[in-house]
C-alpha cells in the first residue's frame, strides 16, 4: 500500500499526519518534543514511536502498509546523531522505509512545494535554508553559544541581561521591569538567579512575551530591533546581488505569524531586496515531510 507518514519533530511539539494511496490526509496526531540532540535520543525515539503508533491505529492499518516515512527533526543537524536515531527508529519500527532529516529541510520542501526559495526560520533557535539553482544552501544554525541570531533564546537572553540590571540598581526601575517583573514573578537577584541556573528556566520561552511588550514599550523594541538587524544578515550570502528574485517565507514560532517582529522583518526584507517577495508558505512543514518521503521512497 502507498501510505506514506510525515512528521515535524519540534523543539515544543511534534506533528505527525499519515496520507492513504489517493495522497489525502488521513490522520494527525501531535504528541511531545522531539529533538534527540537536546532531549536524548531515549526521549525523541518515544515521541516518534507514540506518534506512528497513534496515526496507525487511527486507521487500524499495520506499519507494512507504510511506503515510506520521513522524520525532520532539529537534532538531525548532526549526521552522527541522526543516522543513529534513524537505526534506532527503524529497529523498533522494523522496516527499513524510513528517512531522518532536518527540520529546515521539511519546512524548506513543503513551503514551496519542492520549488526554489528561502526559508527564514527564528523559534527557539534560527537558521537559514535556501533552494537556488537546484542546490540547498545553509546560513547559520550553530546553536545558541555560537550562533541562534535573532532567535527566542538570544531575545530571552538580552532580556534577562537587561532586567538583571534593573535589579542591582544599574539600570532605573521602569515599565519594562514592572511588565517583566510580573510576567516572570521574579523581583529579587537571588530570585533570578536560582529561577535561570538551579531550575534551568526555559530562557527562549519569554521571546514570545517581549515581542508583543514591543508595541508599546522602547527597551523592548530595542531588543527586537537588534535582534532583527542580527537575523537579516542570515539572508545575504544567498543573493548575488540585491536586485534577485526570490520568494521567502517566514517561519518558526517567533515570525510564522504577524506580529512586531515579523512585519519588522517584512518591511526590511522589501526595502533592501526590492524585487523578492515574501509570501505564506505553500504546504506545513509536515507536508514537506511527505514530499520528501514519496521522493525518497517511491
Amino acid at each position: 500500500m502507498n501510505y506514506f507518514i510525515g512528521i515535524d519533530g519540534g523543539g515544543s511539539k511534534t506533528k505527525a499526519i499519515l496520507t492513504n494511496p489517493d495522497n489525502k490526509i488521513v490522520a494527525t496526531h501531535t504528541g511531545d518534543s522531539c529533538n534527540p540532540t537536546s532531549l536524548g535520543i531515549e526521549h525523541s525515539t518515544k515521541s516518534i514511536l507514540d506518534n506512528i503508533e497513534s496515526l496507525l491505529q487511527e486507521c487500524q492499518i499495520s506499519i507494512s502498509a507504510v511506503k515510506g516515512i520521513c522524520v525532520g527533526t532539529a537534532g538531525a543537524g548532526s549526521q552522527n546523531i541522526a543516522k543513529q536515531f534513524e537505526g534506532i527508529l527503524k529497529t523498533d519500527l522494523g522496516t527499513e522505509d524510513l528517512l531522518v532529516t532536518t527540520d529546515a529541510q521539511i519546512a524548506l520542501e513543503g513551503a514551496f512545494d519542492g520549488g526554489e526559495g528561502i526559508i527564514l526560520i527564528a523559534g527557539t533557535g534560527s537558521i537559514l535554508y535556501a533552494k537556488k539553482g537546484g542546490k540547498i544552501n545553509r546560513v547559520g544554525g550553530f546553536g545558541k553559544i555560537m550562533g541562534d541570531e535573532g532567535s527566542g533564546y538570544k531575545i530571552g537572553q538580552k532580556t534577562l541581561n537587561e532586567f538583571s540590571k534593573y535589579l542591582d540598581s544599574r539600570k532605573q526601575k521602569d515599565d519594562f521591569y514592572f511588565h517583566l517583573s510580573e510576567y516572570l514573578g521574579i523581583d529579587s537577584t537571588q530570585h533570578l538567579i536560582e529561577k535561570v541556573y538551579k531550575e534551568y528556566f526555559n530562557i527562549a520561552s519569554i521571546a514570545g512575551f517581549v515581542v508583543d511588550l514591543a508595541n508599546k514599550n522602547e527597551t523592548a523594541k530595542m531588543i527586537i530591533n537588534n535582534a532583527a538587524v542580527q537575523i537579516l544578515e542570515l539572508i545575504s550570502p544567498i543573493f548575488e546581488s540585491k536586485e534577485d528574485s526570490l520568494r521567502i517565507v517566514l517561519s518558526g514560532g517567533l515570525i510564522d505569524k504577524e506580529n512586531y517582529y515579523s512585519n519588522l522583518i517584512k518591511n526590511s526584507i522589501n526595502s533592501i531586496y526590492p524585487n523578492s517577495e515574501v509570501i505564506d508558505p505553500v504546504f506545513p512543514p509536515e507536508i514537506g515531510a511527505i514530499l520528501i518521503a514519496k521522493k525518497h521512497f517511491e
